[in-house]
């Protein structure tokens, strides 16, 4: 297990810790690039696709919805999130920001476009978690 899926583990254990106390199913909603939609795997070997069954096996009542495009861009991000906010999101992951990168977007605009992801994403859903790993 690489250092950033390690991280992701410990962090998401104690936000679902927090979270999970609820009997009603939660929503974690990963929106993210190639990384997180499997680049090089088939999509139940990516990230999101382990995760939801971690959490079934240890009896956790959340849907992952893995809603990640390859060669996404932060911009795209944008264009992309208004379809994912139609509905109630506990859990948010973020990981985006690398192709922006790779396509010399400077790093005030792959800040600027992550935190308006983000503001959209809390003022629909105020007592979102948050976690964001990003260039």
């Amino acid at each position: 297990m690489n250092y950033a899926a390690a991280l992701l583990a410990v962090t998401l254990s104690m936000v679902l810790a927090q979270v999970a106390s609820a009997a009603e199913m939660k929503a974690i909603l990963v929106f993210g690039d190639s990384l997180s939609d499997g680049f090089m795997l088939k999509r139940s070997e990516a990230y999101p696709a382990l995760l939801a069954k971690k959490l079934h096996a240890a009896g956790l009542n959340f849907q992952v919805i893995n809603a990640s495009a390859a060669g996404g861009t932060t911009e795209g991000g944008l264009e992309r999130l208004p379809a994912h906010l139609k509905h109630r999101i506990d859990i948010f992951i973020l990981e985006l920001g690398i192709n922006d990168a790779f396509r010399g977007l400077s790093v005030d605009q792959i800040q600027h476009n992550l935190q308006q992801i983000i503001d959209r994403v809390k003022a629909r859903n105020p007592n979102v978690g948050i976690w964001e790993n990003v260039p």
